[in-house]
């Protein structure tokens, strides 16, 4: 069986930033990925919802990229402190190729004091 890496990221109109390239990634490299995406739009569906789905793959990895809010990085970070032993692998997108910062202050700072700490790596 397959591992598998858990993709959380936002969308993002610039290149690169998105969960679809996390995906393929994932994939190329011969792994199974599920993904959230954090700003999906959906009024259907909670963060806690999609996380909750998501876990179900009991994935041993997990991959965050761009986080554009702090509802996304309190969710993520409520995940990732209700799976300790879970890797993470932080990939902190927060500037655009046209140096365009991407997140608030606020958003910074959640990032800083709740995904930071439990990253296992930084990219």
């Amino acid at each position: 069986m397959k591992k598998t890496v858990l993709a959380v990221a936002d969308t993002f109109n610039r290149k690169g930033f998105d969960v679809q390239s996390d995906i393929r990634t994932i994939e190329t490299y011969g792994f199974e990925a599920a993904a959230v995406v954090t700003n999906s739009g959906s009024t259907m569906f909670t963060l806690d919802d999609l996380f909750s789905n998501a876990m179900k793959s009991r994935p041993e990895v997990c991959k965050i990229g761009l986080l554009t809010t702090v509802e996304a990085c309190e969710a993520v970070a409520n995940v990732l402190q209700n799976h300790p032993n879970m890797m993470v692998v932080y990939n902190p997108s927060i500037i655009s190729d046209s140096g365009e910062l991407c997140i608030t202050e606020e958003v910074y700072n959640c990032i800083y004091s709740s995904i930071l700490p439990m990253a296992t790596l930084l990219t």
